[in-house]
């Protein structure tokens, strides 16, 4: 589709879909009803007889960007690591990680210099993924770029579309793009066709704008200001809403799932960590980590034992890592000081990366045994 395609055809496009697919999709799970209703989050107490996690993560090299602009978003597909720039040059850079002690710059591509949607656009790369020889790249309201880094000295532009509104998030899966949109909610590109990229179906939310977007296998997970939801992502470019949950007084910046058991919120004015019980209908919210005092929570991710949070205080900022292997009472570990604000953290293997928004940077950790 074509970046300049007028959005109203689109819109009613995406009506038609979504409510031609309210019944689409299959389950893994069966979850059973809470028998008590959607109760209020609680804050599980910390084993006091427990050792705290010491020494988890070991900082490794630090790399300033030369856009010199704000690393807003950070993804990792080793031997590459792609920063994402906001207010300032926006744009990307791509950096070899292949020496994580001694990551180096490699090439940058300021998303002005996109295609004509993208120039007359809000460019700040928002959200960033990595999959073979490309980058996928949420350019807030300039929507969805695709850019080519086979040769990440020189990254080109392959395509994008241009989407209605703010877009927060993306995920991956198979040949189509999830993207967390403020208007459309939960969207559905197929990118089949890297340089043609297609909105295909939208799922909107009472919930509100969508802020972020997360897949584990077959389900994704929709973070909004006071709530979350789960669709079952089977049969895309349907997609069928099985459960949810309501945060009311939270801003919740982001949400993954290890399991699609439990899921892992962060609220970013509340200072906290969510963990919500997913094995329910509806999902419930069953721990809320004490609310740091100062810091602000901006994302998280992890894998099945570990979930590492980005912190940012007014000038500094931390990686906070907590160990999930009892997911309903996290244990938290850390935090680990950063060399600025961190603005949002990628886990692969046992590398850590934090985007430092202050200073833009990529600063690097690894996960020492010690860690869950």
């Amino acid at each position: 589709m074509p970046l300049w395609y007028p959005r109203l055809v689109r819109l009613g496009f995406i009506v038609l879909v979504a409510v031609a697919c309210s019944a689409c999709g299959r389950l893994d799970f069966a979850p059973k009803a809470a028998t008590d209703g959607n109760v209020p989050a609680i804050d599980a107490s910390i084993d006091a007889t427990t050792a705290p996690l010491t020494g988890c993560l070991q900082p490794l090299g630090t790399v300033a960007s030369l856009l010199q602009a704000h690393s807003q978003s950070v993804a990792i597909a080793p031997p590459v690591a792609i920063l994402g720039f906001t207010d300032g040059p926006q744009g990307i850079q791509v950096i070899d990680i292949s020496n994580p002690d001694t990551p180096t710059l490699q090439g940058s591509l300021l998303t002005s210099t996109g295609p004509a949607a993208l120039a007359a656009s809000d460019n700040d790369v928002l959200n960033v993924k990595i999959r073979g020889n490309y980058a996928y790249l949420a350019t807030y309201t300039g929507g969805l770029v695709i850019v080519d880094i086979a040769n990440p000295n020189a990254p080109t532009f392959v395509g994008g579309l241009d989407l209605p509104s703010e877009t927060w998030g993306i995920a991956l899966v198979g040949s189509y793009v999830l993207a967390a949109n403020y208007q459309l909610g939960l969207a559905v590109i197929d990118v089949n066709d890297p340089a043609a990229p297609d909105l295909v179906s939208g799922f909107s939310s009472p919930f509100g704008d969508a802020h972020a977007v997360s897949v584990t296998g077959n389900r994704a997970y929709v973070a909004y200001p006071e709530g979350i939801e789960v669709y079952d992502i089977s049969a895309l470019p349907s997609a069928t809403l099985i459960n949810s949950v309501a945060t009311p007084g939270t801003f919740l910046y982001d949400v993954w799932s290890p399991d699609n058991r439990f899921a892992f919120a962060v609220d970013k004015p509340g200072h906290s960590l969510l963990a919500i019980d997913l094995q329910v209908t509806p999902a419930r919210v069953v721990y809320t980590s004490p609310a740091h005092a100062t810091a602000q929570y901006r994302s998280v991710t992890g894998d099945g034992s570990a979930t590492f949070v980005a912190m940012q205080d007014i000038v500094t900022g931390a990686v906070h890592g907590f160990d999930t292997t009892v997911a309903a009472v996290p244990r938290p570990f850390g935090p680990y000081a950063a060399i600025g604000k961190v603005y949002q953290v990628a886990v692969a293997g046992d590398l850590v990366a934090g985007a430092i928004f202050n200073t833009g940077a990529l600063q690097l950790w690894r996960r020492q045994s010690v860690c869950p």
